[in-house]
């Protein structure tokens, strides 16, 4: 297996005061069952590794949105009173897409169902201003509220862009820029989802995971991609090579007009930006 990886190590899981790091690599992978991820901590909290983040290992029901909030503003939990309701990107970190129930049961307490999700702190820009929600079981992000709301509170350094977050490079005389606020190198040209696999003069990219993927959509502002570093793909998804599970040959993309999340088949009508680095 070939493997192109840029490394950022944490030195402190417990250093919330200080600024976001880059989150590891490896957070960007399909899976959340690697061995030295997580770490339990005292009063049912965990702690990632990967993203330097603290979690509630479990979960609470909630009717509104502003409940979820109201919740993790006032927890008082592991001798911390700093909780928030995480962004949608945070919530996906915990997202499992390869092995069932779609999250690490050795750590956090699994939602009951389908009809489940977990609240974010982030709004969709289309439909305007809807809070995202996250279904574990299915993997899914959208603006639809089910009638089970839950809320997983989180500490820590939320994930912010550097002011010059993209560097320019040239790879097989490709235009490329790697992304400081994750370590991923990118192609700035969309292609086919087969092309960065196959294309014989770009032995070091690979398609990218969904979780790669999202890390470059912006859900604060518009537009969601910035179309000053990519060209806007031909067709409307931004592809990946996350297999949907109990889809056999289809894939995880992202609608790039709304951020949402969809299905599409593998040979489908889906683009992708092809990355530099390959996860499992």
């Amino acid at each position: 297996m070939r493997c192109f990886i840029f490394v950022v190590f944490l030195s402190s899981v417990a250093a919330w005061s200080e600024p976001f790091r880059p989150w590891l690599i490896a957070a960007y992978g399909d899976t959340t069952n690697q061995t030295d991820r997580y770490q339990m901590g005292n009063d049912n909290t965990v702690i990632d590794i990967y993203t330097n983040l603290m979690w509630e290992s479990g979960f609470l029901n909630v009717s509104t949105i502003n409940l979820a909030n109201k919740n993790c503003v006032s927890l008082f939990k592991n001798g911390y009173s700093d909780w928030r309701v995480p962004t949608v990107h945070e919530i996906q970190s915990l997202l499992d897409y390869v092995n069932a129930p779609g999250i690490n049961e050795d750590y956090f307490t699994s939602l009951p169902s389908n009809e489940s999700v977990l609240v974010t702190s982030s709004s969709s820009l289309q439909p305007t201003d809807l809070v995202l929600v996250v279904q574990q079981q299915t993997r899914s992000i959208s603006s639809q509220y089910p009638p089970d709301m839950n809320v997983r509170c989180v500490r820590g350094p939320q994930r912010t862009a550097p002011l010059d977050r993209y560097t320019k490079f040239q790879y097989a005389d490709k235009n490329f820029v790697k992304d400081q606020a994750t370590g991923i190198g990118w192609m700035t040209e969309s292609s086919a989802i087969w092309f960065c696999d196959q294309a014989v003069d770009l032995s070091q990219v690979w398609t990218p995971t969904i979780k790669a993927v999202f890390s470059l959509f912006n859900q604060s502002n518009p537009p969601l991609i910035d179309e000053a570093v990519f060209s806007l793909p031909s067709m409307l998804y931004l592809g990946s090579s996350t297999p949907v599970a109990g889809e056999n040959g289809y894939l995880w993309a992202i609608d790039g007009s709304t951020g949402l999340f969809q299905t599409v088949p593998l040979l489908g009508p889906a683009m992708a930006y092809c990355a530099t680095v390959q996860l499992d």
